[in-house]
């Protein structure tokens, strides 16, 4: 198994609920990619992770990111991904 793929699946699974309030919540922090990493965030095997990771410059906001997405469902999706890349400090406040 890949433990990375695994955190991956449940990131994604999480609940609407608990994603709007993260969003809410972390609105308007910028993340930066961090530099130091032991794994990529290729590990994690979800579609748009790493071209997400790409745009972590630290200068667009968890709303910037999060509204570039056009459907409800894909900005879920997006603060999913941003939450996964934080919680596993492949992103950082910047």
């Amino acid at each position: 198994f890949n433990a990375f793929e695994i955190l991956g699946a449940g990131a994604m699974s999480m609940s609407d609920d608990h994603t709007e309030s993260w969003i809410a919540k972390n609105n308007s922090m910028k993340l930066r990619a961090s530099r130091t990493r032991r794994v990529g965030p290729e590990r994690f095997e979800v579609k748009g992770l790493v071209q997400l990771c790409e745009l972590l410059d630290g200068k667009k906001s968890v709303g910037d990111l999060v509204e570039m997405q056009e459907d409800r469902s894909e900005r879920l999706r997006s603060g999913r991904m941003l939450m996964l890349l934080e919680a596993c400090d492949l992103a950082r406040p910047g």
